[in-house]
Order: C-alpha cells, then structure tokens, then sequence
C-alpha cells in the first residue's frame, strides 16, 4: 500500500492538504485495489473499464 498511497498522492496531491483530501485518496487508493483484485479475478475484460474510470477520474480532478 505504501507505493501506491505516494502514487496517489503525486497523481491527485497537488493542492491543500485537508482531511477531505486524504479522505477522497483513502477512497480512490481502496478503489484501485478493488479494481485490480476484479482484474485478477475476471481477466482482461475489465482491464479496459478500469482505464476508463481511472482516465475520468483524473478528468474530474484536473
């Protein structure tokens, strides 16, 4: 978790840090984790969705 949380945090930390913000990264970083485990799970077909939604994702974030 460690790598993924300072990831996330290059991708979406760019701003002030409040409690909100780290509350929104605790949900995407668990998000991601949840999508990676579907991946394992089901295969290749979600690869795609995941892009989709991580692409979106920073859309809505700038």
């Amino acid at each position: 978790m460690g790598h993924l949380d300072i990831l996330i945090l290059r991708i979406c930390g760019r701003g002030r840090r409040s409690r909100i913000r780290r509350f929104q990264i605790f949900i995407f970083s668990f998000t991601i984790v949840f999508f990676f485990f579907v991946i394992l799970l089901n295969g290749k077909f979600f690869l795609s969705r995941f892009f989709v939604f991580f692409c979106l994702f920073r859309l809505f974030r700038g």
